[in-house]
């Protein structure tokens, strides 16, 4: 059977965050998940595809101004 996770280990994991910029997110089974936390913490910065769709209950501790600063910088792609 073929696992849904394309590393081996978690170091891999988080060494891939680690080199990247920026981490291609979004909701899977739920909007507030470590997966957002992990991104951050791994010196990554996460990438939204739809930010306007998490709801303002939600995610209200989460660093959003500097998320979305991040994602409004030149040469940053935009959705």
């Amino acid at each position: 059977k073929r696992s849904a996770y394309a590393y081996r280990k978690e170091t891999e994991y988080y060494d891939a965050y680690s080199k990247s910029y920026f981490a291609l997110t979004e909701k899977k089974k739920g909007w507030d998940c470590m997966r957002h936390y992990e991104i951050i913490a791994s010196g990554s910065m996460p990438y939204y595809l739809n930010p306007h769709l998490v709801p303002i209950q939600t995610m209200h501790d989460f660093p959003w101004d500097i998320v979305k600063r991040a994602m409004a910088l030149p040469g940053v792609p935009s959705q």
